[in-house]
């Protein structure tokens, strides 16, 4: 089956099909793992704009770091996220899911420190206090003069995972599928690109085992059909000389009868 070239053009389409139908899967499935990380990550900002607004409406929320935990406790049960509030220093007064008072300073926290300089930060990263990769996005708490320090939300990466897991798993199965289609269309037109050649070599079989009747008649009109259209005319003319060849060879077979008969005939 592999010496025949409608099976070797067949598995080169096959194999050229299924490493570029893998690789666009693998391209597609990091792609969409950016963008849907991306989209994550503006909600998340936005979510924390909003929330970093109603803190800094009023300046006295600020005043007792026991109202700012509260709020972050609430606000992490009622949007089922990892809510931190903190101040201009970097301290930590409200946390959803922790013990504020026993957290290190943030300020160097590489959300926070993209929020001093842009307004807003983000950056997935492990996390010690809850002992899991997260998503972080960090945006400033800002009165109308001055910033009050920053409020940041997050998620666990596991969760984000699944969700990716999910969408990649969706993309393997429609490449696969893809790949399917293909390959049979690439064993039909492998089919459909050789069937001339293949009633070439048939043809010449029957001619070459003494069925000088055969004719090579051309079925397309590419370089296969005038090669067929070319064979055929070489047939006839093997043909004619076989047929001229065999009278010849007749007219030869009555001289030598007469002669051995003794017979002369001018």
């Amino acid at each position: 089956m592999v010496k025949s070239i409608r099976w070797r053009i067949a598995v080169s389409y096959v194999l050229l099909i299924l490493v570029m139908m893998s690789i666009l899967g693998i391209l597609l499935a990091n792609t969409v793992r950016q963008i849907h990380l991306q989209l994550l990550t503006n909600s998340l900002s936005r979510q924390a704009q909003i929330l970093a607004d109603r803190l800094g409406e009023n300046p006295n929320n600020f005043a007792l770091p026991e109202d700012i935990d509260r709020i972050a406790k609430q606000w992490g049960d009622n949007y089922n996220l990892r809510v931190t509030i903190i101040d201009s220093a970097g301290r930590v007064i409200g946390e959803s899911q922790s013990d504020y008072s026993q957290m290190d300073n943030h300020l160097n926290r590489p959300e926070i420190q993209q929020a001093r300089l842009e307004t807003a930060g983000s950056a997935i990263r492990y996390s010690d206090t809850i002992g899991h990769e997260m998503l972080y996005s960090a945006v400033e708490i800002k009165d109308e003069t001055w910033v009050a320090g920053f409020l940041r939300l997050a998620l666990p990466l596991s969760q984000i995972q699944e969700d990716i897991i999910l969408l990649t798993r969706t993309i393997i199965y429609i490449t696969i599928g893809a790949s399917f289609l293909a390959i049979i269309v690439a064993i039909i037109v492998a089919n459909q690109t050789t069937k001339p050649i293949r009633e070439l070599a048939d043809t010449a079989t029957e001619i070459a085992a003494g069925n000088i009747d055969q004719r090579f008649i051309p079925t397309t009109d590419d370089e296969v059909g005038q090669l067929a259209k070319d064979i055929d005319h070489m047939a006839l003319q093997l043909r004619s000389r076989i047929f001229a060849l065999q009278a010849e060879q007749q007219k030869l077979e009555v001289i030598l009868s007469e002669l051995r008969d003794g017979v002369i005939i001018t």
